[in-house]
């Protein structure tokens, strides 16, 4: 008997209909694939890109700083006070920040009234926990088990299940602020660029080499009479130094400590920075000046920081 012609076509075009679907996912996996590629692809472009625009920044970034530091060895008096240097590195805009270390708060030698009102000022913290994490900061760099009035030894460290204790010596770095107890990464943040471990005046801060936002955080709203100094002595007057400041600066004098920050606008527009410690004494046998502490290249926060120093082209 024969077979119903019409099924046989019915059965051909079903497999028919199937390949075409078959067909189809295969082409639909393709194409995904195809797209996953070419956005792998583009994003490793993209960061090849960026690492390579981070290293010539890094080169622009160098190069300005060594070229300010021949100019700080030649010098040293003009860089007793606080400088932005404005320069150009190859086409690019740069900015070379020279502060002296004595400019900055130092931690290991700091006083309570410092450390408050740079608390309270530049970390925005009220007048009570200011004065309480200052403290905390005297109780971790002394050898004594002795707890200031707010502060902390190492029993309080315990209490509070901190990984850390007071540490009974130095600070060795100004991220080891982290580890004292009440100071979060927030705070750091906030105050980290106005500190030093390196040099000081007995602890106080060297009035002229202060950057203006030290100048702010030690002085709040007497920053208007700073400026008065500075005036002053501009114009060759040899002013006495006000009796409210003598409680946070002393008069400057020659250093060999610095912290430079280049700043340089890629291309792209993207701001880098650079950030180094240097030591310019001539102690250092067979070198201009020695790297004290080299910090890591920066870029998206540079944008905040130092719009204002590097404009745009």
């Amino acid at each position: 008997m024969n077979g119903n012609p019409h099924s046989a076509d019915l059965g051909f075009a079903r497999h028919q209909g199937l390949a075409l679907v078959a067909v189809l996912w295969v082409v639909a996996a393709l194409s995904l694939l195809t797209v996953g590629l070419m956005h792998a692809v583009q994003v490793e472009v993209r960061s090849v890109a960026s690492i390579r625009e981070s290293l010539q920044a890094k080169a622009a970034c160098d190069a300005a700083i060594n070229m300010v530091l021949k100019d700080v060895l030649a010098n040293p008096e003009k860089y007793l006070r606080y400088q932005v240097v404005q320069g150009r590195f190859e086409e690019d805009p740069v900015a070379v920040e020279v502060v002296p270390v004595a400019g900055l708060v130092n931690l290991n030698l700091a006083t309570v009234e410092m450390l408050e009102a740079l608390f309270t000022h530049a970390g925005e913290r009220p007048p009570e926990e200011a004065r309480s994490i200052a403290q905390r900061i005297l109780d971790w760099r002394d050898k004594d088990d002795l707890v200031r009035v707010g502060g902390a030894e190492n029993e309080q460290y315990i209490q509070a299940a901190s990984p850390y204790l007071a540490r009974g010596g130095p600070f060795e770095a100004e991220e080891d602020l982290l580890q004292v107890l009440g100071v979060d990464y927030a705070l750091y943040g906030k105050v980290r660029d106005l500190v030093t471990t390196d040099y000081g005046y007995g602890g106080k801060v060297s009035l002229l080499g202060a950057p203006p936002a030290v100048l702010k955080a030690l002085l709040g709203a007497d920053v208007a009479a700073a400026a008065d100094y500075f005036a002053a002595q501009a114009s060759g007057a040899s002013p006495e130094l006000p009796p409210k400041f003598a409680v946070y600066f002393a008069s400057p004098s020659a250093g060999s400590f610095y912290r430079l920050t280049a700043r340089v606008r890629s291309p792209s527009g993207q701001l880098w920075g650079r950030r180094v410690s240097v030591n310019t004494s001539s102690g250092n046998i067979g070198k201009y000046w020695n790297y004290m502490r080299e910090y890591p290249m920066f870029g998206e926060q540079a944008k905040e920081v130092s719009a204002e120093l590097v404009p745009a082209e």
